[in-house]
């Protein structure tokens, strides 16, 4: 970090124009110059469930990608315990019992249900973030379960709309977009967040 100072001189003498600096009166302007990761401090990236059990379209991976170069950001994969969560005899479907994020993020956190880890929340809030940014798969479940453990948090989830994709009940994520206007209010969308960069 470079600091630059400035020192106004306000104690000449009016008639001559001579004197010295009042210490007292001596005004520091200091500018801190730091990074452009460490402005975006005040957000983070949640990325849900971009993993391979789901098949994330390209364009979703992509996108998400390219915001988590810009702001800090994590990830969640959904990964299959029976003991945990029984996905197998309540629905008779399963995800995969390994996986991986297809998203380069900061941190990589595994949740075992629809909802994010208490390990994940816990991060998040020692990060101290204005907002959380949430995008990933399904708007109307994991995305949307995420948004309330997060609100519940007092994290302020801000849903990306244009980086989230539904599951097969509505693969657009309007339904999902409606509900989470409907719960948390805010919304945004890639090109914004990168805006304000």
């Amino acid at each position: 970090m470079a600091i630059r100072v400035a020192v106004e001189p306000s104690n000449r003498d009016a008639r001559s124009g001579k004197g010295s600096p009042n210490v007292s009166l001596v005004l520091i302007k200091c500018l801190a110059i730091t990074s452009e990761r460490a402005l975006t401090l005040t957000q983070i990236l949640l990325v849900v469930d971009v993993q391979s059990t789901f098949s994330p379209p390209e364009w979703l991976t992509t996108g998400c990608q390219n915001l988590a170069r810009h702001v800090p950001s994590v990830a969640t994969i959904e990964l299959h315990d029976e003991s945990r969560t029984p996905f197998l005899r309540q629905l008779g479907w399963k995800p995969a019992a390994t996986d991986e994020s297809l998203v380069t993020v900061d941190r990589v956190f595994v949740k075992y249900g629809y909802a994010p880890s208490a390990e994940t929340i816990q991060y998040l809030r020692q990060q101290k973030p204005e907002r959380v940014l949430v995008s990933g798969i399904q708007t109307e479940t994991c995305v949307l379960a995420a948004g309330f453990a997060l609100f519940d948090a007092g994290l302020s989830p801000t849903l990306v709309t244009d980086l989230t994709v539904g599951s097969s009940l509505d693969r657009s994520a309007q339904l999902g977009i409606s509900l989470w206007k409907h719960h948390f209010r805010e919304t945004t969308t890639a090109a914004e967040v990168l805006a304000t960069l």
